[in-house]
């Protein structure tokens, strides 16, 4: 099965690129899937500059608006723990635009829980390809102690 035929078949991803040049073709995907102009991008300070300010200048170009940019720091490292989801779910209430998690496992999953909670899609640019999260219905989160 090749990755078109996967996707038809997903509930949930709708589109998947992999390879050079996939950052450039984020705000294509997002015109095909009508997701619409404005987005708000979630990363941290490591995700940020491995791919965050590359991805926001390639948005802006592309005539999205980017309404915000939510950086979580480097360190300590952040943890996938229900209060943040929380506190990330505040912030994304308050803003008119797509989620995009740029980062691997534990920024994915804090933007993949908040947006379902919101109701919201949301885009996942990741940064690590060890990580299998990235296409999972669900997000390991942490909420008393539990996963």
């Amino acid at each position: 099965m090749d990755i078109a035929e996967a996707l038809s078949h997903a509930t949930e991803t709708k589109a998947f690129e992999l390879g050079s040049g996939a950052l450039e073709r984020v705000p294509k995907v997002i015109a095909e899937l009508g997701l619409g102009k404005r987005v708000v991008l979630v990363a941290d300070e490591n995700t940020q500059a491995a791919a965050g300010r590359k991805l926001e200048g390639i948005l802006r170009e592309a005539g999205l608006t980017v309404v915000e940019t939510i950086v979580y720091p480097g360190s300590p490292v952040l943890h996938a723990e229900y209060e943040h989801v929380e506190r990330l779910r505040e912030r994304l209430a308050a803003i008119d635009a797509l989620p995009i998690a740029v980062g691997s496992g534990t920024v994915n999953d804090l933007v993949k829980r908040a947006s379902s909670e919101l109701d919201r899609r949301y885009v996942c640019v990741g940064t690590a390809a060890s990580m299998d999260g990235y296409t999972s219905a669900g997000a390991a989160i942490v909420k008393d102690g539990f996963k």
